[in-house]
């Protein structure tokens, strides 16, 4: 995280004058796609993924001028954020949320369970969406920056899961937890309109390292065929091998253009709810494929886990379910075509 820090990673489109890099979605993405190229961990980029898409972008929908020196401690890593949305009774359903948030004399009192939040147990800041008003409204849901060491917030122990493993994820409790009212982000009853922009940043964006962990998988394994021998011959040779590969080939180079054609719509100012989903619903399903097609090659191999490739394939399955399930990507992309009501 602190190399990752060093190199701007943590702040990439955060405006230079509040401690971040101030590139474009575009310059943003080939920065982490490189990442995920360079660096076999794709828990930390995706862990990066969540702390810049998801918590960054909610926190500079506030008062950057009262928050420029958190703004400023998030952009430069020195502190981790978390996006803390999902709950027991509420995944892509935001409008079932139950944390609530009541008003107070000199704040807000919150008061819920949030689940599957990603930076959780190393969190030092976290976005909260809580119920303000009617929660089935569209302006029923505000959106909180509560820091950690705040009275009434606990924070659970990394959960054990499949893959992604470095990317810790955790529970958070609010009971009875104080914040003052300048700890809300944005007016109150936005939270819902915030918390979507950021998730259309987030679900355009936070698969970039996966690209790139894609070209690294690639080449890995072309050249595992291309030495192994069976036969008599390079593996590479056989039909059902170099089909493979050039399937891995046409997948990586459709995630790249999906990928780059969000951030470019994006740095121009355009909406990309439909870019975002497109990019990662196919991102997603290009990766597993990928990791699938590669464990098929080293075979036996690939099956161990001294060699990763196991470990590659149980890091990308996960991409099909959060930040919204392929499901969830096919019916945005259904109803922005029409196709359905």
């Amino acid at each position: 995280w602190n190399n990752c820090a060093d190199l701007g990673l943590c702040g990439l489109t955060v405006p230079a004058e509040l401690g971040g890099r101030g590139l474009d979605q575009t310059s943003a993405v080939v920065a982490l796609e490189a990442l995920g190229r360079g660096c076999a961990d794709n828990g930390l980029g995706f862990a990066i993924g969540a702390h810049l898409w998801g918590c960054l972008t909610m926190v500079l929908a506030g008062d950057r001028e009262h928050n420029a020196s958190l703004i400023s401690d998030l952009a430069t890593g020195q502190k981790i954020g978390a996006l803390a949305v999902s709950e027991p009774g509420a995944g892509s359903d935001v409008s079932a949320i139950a944390t609530r948030a009541d008003a107070t004399s000199d704040g807000y009192r919150l008061d819920g369970h949030k689940i599957y939040v990603t930076n959780a147990p190393v969190g030092d800041v976290f976005v909260v969406l809580a119920a303000t008003g009617d929660g089935g409204s569209a302006f029923g849901h505000t959106a909180f920056c509560v820091e950690r060491g705040t009275p009434g917030l606990e924070v659970s122990e990394p959960i054990a899961k499949m893959g992604m493993r470095t990317a810790a994820m955790g529970e958070v409790i609010l009971q009875n937890c104080r914040i003052p009212a300048s700890s809300r982000i944005g007016a109150e009853g936005a939270g819902l309109a915030l918390f979507l922009k950021a998730m259309e940043a987030e679900r355009a964006f936070v698969l970039a390292p996966a690209v790139g962990a894609m070209e690294r998988v690639f080449e890995r394994t072309r050249d595992y065929a291309k030495s192994r021998e069976q036969f008599g011959q390079p593996i590479a040779q056989f039909e059902s091998i170099h089909g493979r590969l050039t399937e891995m080939y046409r997948r990586i180079v459709l995630a790249k253009l999906m990928l780059r054609e969000a951030a470019a719509q994006k740095s121009a100012g355009k909406t990309i709810t439909l870019d975002a989903a497109m990019a990662k619903l196919t991102i997603s399903e290009a990766w597993v494929a990928n990791c699938q097609d590669a464990l098929a090659i080293f075979a036996g191999l690939g099956y161990l886990s001294e060699t990763g490739i196991e470990r590659e394939l149980r890091d990308a399955l996960g991409s099909q379910i959060f930040s919204g399930t392929a499901e969830i990507q096919r019916n945005t992309i259904a109803r922005l075509l029409k196709i359905i009501p």
